[in-house]
């Protein structure tokens, strides 16, 4: 697990551009924001199969922002 500290700058910045991203129905955009080894866990996200529910890479997480992205 990486555990590290970002500015304020920093994080308000890259909560601006997910925001924008989000606002344009990018998916690519949001995914930016993702490392490609992202695990991602949920108890309540559909697109996630019985326990453990997770996801373990960007293309299955990005199935999670797909529908959203497309409706417009």
């Amino acid at each position: 697990m990486w555990v590290f500290m970002i500015s304020q700058e920093h994080a308000e910045r890259l909560a601006h551009e997910c925001g924008e991203a989000w606002n344009r129905h990018d998916l690519n955009g949001i995914m930016a924001h993702y490392a490609d080894e992202i695990v991602f866990t949920s108890t309540f996200v559909p697109i996630l199969e019985s326990p453990p529910r997770r996801c373990e890479a960007q293309p299955k997480y990005a199935q999670f922002y797909e529908k959203p992205c497309r409706l417009s």
